[in-house]
């Protein structure tokens, strides 16, 4: 598939998926063998059902999120990866922008009706021309402050943050 192709996927997941809640996409546009890498869960999530279950638990918190692609694409290649035995590969990666209010329960934390802007990297990789893999690295600290979460450094049962997302 093209790399502008390869682009649309992941503006339809944005757009789609998480601005507007439409999770019927991800069947179009997730890999059946897809794995994501999120910040919050513990374990890594597996095929569009998981990716759903990610996707509605980020919307339950934030409802009216937005989030957008800003600074444009950080990378977009084509290849051969020698270490998956001459395997085609296609990736992007690209700098996104959250925002939203926090009006639902997020990692623990009951609704603050704070507004909040955290950053996200997202690192694709496409197989057949759909999402098989997503790396995300985000700024969660950030996240976390700005919903008033000041104790951080907390480890016992009474911070439900730290197990889910730290």
């Amino acid at each position: 598939m093209s790399m502008r192709t390869n682009k649309a996927a992941f503006c339809r997941f944005l757009d789609q998926a998480l601005n507007n809640g439409n999770l019927a996409v991800l069947e179009e546009i997730l890999h059946p063998d897809f794995i994501g890498y999120f910040p919050g869960p513990a374990e890594a999530v597996h095929g569009a059902a998981g990716c759903r279950r990610w996707v509605g638990d980020l919307r339950s918190g934030f409802g009216d999120i937005n989030a957008l692609i800003e600074g444009g694409w950080l990378i977009a290649e084509t290849g051969t990866h020698e270490v998956g035995k001459g395997v085609q590969t296609e990736r992007v990666a690209a700098l996104v922008v959250l925002r939203g209010t926090q009006s639902g329960t997020f990692a623990g934390v009951p609704a603050t009706g704070r507004r909040v802007v955290w950053t996200q990297a997202h690192m694709l990789r496409f197989a057949d021309g759909l999402i098989i893999e997503d790396v995300v690295v985000g700024d969660t600290l950030g996240q976390l402050r700005q919903m008033g979460v000041t104790d951080l450094g907390a480890t016992s049962a009474t911070s439900p943050v730290l197990p889910e997302l730290i």
